[in-house]
């Protein structure tokens, strides 16, 4: 069972202070919406069908509608990442 301490624990540990359940990410080829939180991994319903594990920073992009709360892509992942 996921509980809410393991996502303060990744907000934390890896200020993403934004980081809840709904949110929409990308992760290389893949996409989803978040859907939980275990390990210290993001658990996603990916677009494409079933779930997955990613790291919280690996290739990750949060998107919130259009706009891109953080890109773990490139150099720039705004005031709070760079």
């Amino acid at each position: 069972m996921t509980t809410n301490w393991q996502r303060e624990y990744i907000m934390e540990a890896y200020a993403l202070p934004f980081l809840r359940k709904g949110l929409n990410i990308k992760c290389g080829q893949d996409s989803g919406k978040i859907i939980g939180f275990i390990n210290g991994k993001i658990k996603v319903k990916l677009d494409s069908g079933g779930q997955a594990f990613f790291h919280p920073t690996w290739e990750m992009i949060y998107l919130k509608g259009n706009e891109v709360l953080a890109d773990f892509t490139t150099k720039t992942t705004g005031e709070n990442h760079g």
